[in-house]
């Protein structure tokens, strides 16, 4: 709009419809088929277009056996080490420890007294731990 407001989404809509036109599609491949409002599609309709894309798409990828392979490996080590990585997150981070009163742990570590060799991260070790 000439006064700097923006027209309402709807239409905004009605205009990029109404102009909208897909080369190829429904004719043979060589004209126009404009788009028109969709808003009285039923669900049926709308899931054989969601199913013509499938199809579409499993075509495609038949005929491209290597990049198929390629797709379909980055896919499964993706899901893989997404699901690897949550597993350890929720188990360590995540769940409560398993214990029935976990504010009374502690935790133990030993220092060296000479100069130099401090470290806190020095862990103690279970025989050490009996000999205390």
């Amino acid at each position: 709009m000439a006064d700097g407001r923006v027209p309402p989404l709807s239409t905004i809509r009605r205009f990029f419809l109404s102009h909208m036109t897909f080369r190829g599609a429904g004719s043979g491949g060589g004209g126009d088929a404009s788009v028109s409002n969709r808003r009285g599609f039923k669900m049926g309709e709308r899931m054989g277009d969601v199913w013509q894309e499938i199809r579409h798409v499993g075509r495609g990828l038949l005929r491209r056996p290597g990049y198929s392979a390629a797709v379909l490996l980055t896919l499964i080590l993706g899901i893989g080490a997404t699901t690897a990585v949550f597993a350890v997150v929720n188990g360590v981070l995540l769940r409560p420890l398993p214990h029935d009163e976990p504010q009374q742990l502690a935790l133990v570590w030993l220092v060296d007294a000479r100069p130099g060799f401090y470290d806190p991260r020095n862990a103690v070790t279970p025989a050490d731990f009996r000999d205390w």
